[in-house]
């Protein structure tokens, strides 16, 4: 586990209060949502009638999620 605070050199987990599993999971679970929404958003390009609200439901719930995360005022 030493090798990972090593990694962070701009202390990158303690700026956003996360552990490293914690940010792990919620990075991930960024990813997979933004691999979709590009998904649902090609489709679009190619057939317009199919997931027309998507790339905007996509952006507010990342809204909502990074909200939800990391350091508390």
């Amino acid at each position: 586990m030493l090798f990972l605070f090593l990694l962070d050199k701009n202390n990158h987990l303690k700026n956003v209060c996360m552990t490293y599993f914690q940010h792990f999971c919620f990075s991930s679970k960024l990813g997979f949502s933004l691999l979709i929404g590009s998904y649902k958003a090609f489709i679009h390009a190619l057939i317009p009638q199919f997931y027309t609200t998507s790339t905007s439901d996509l952006v507010e719930y990342l809204e909502k999620e990074m909200k939800s995360v990391g350091c508390k005022d």
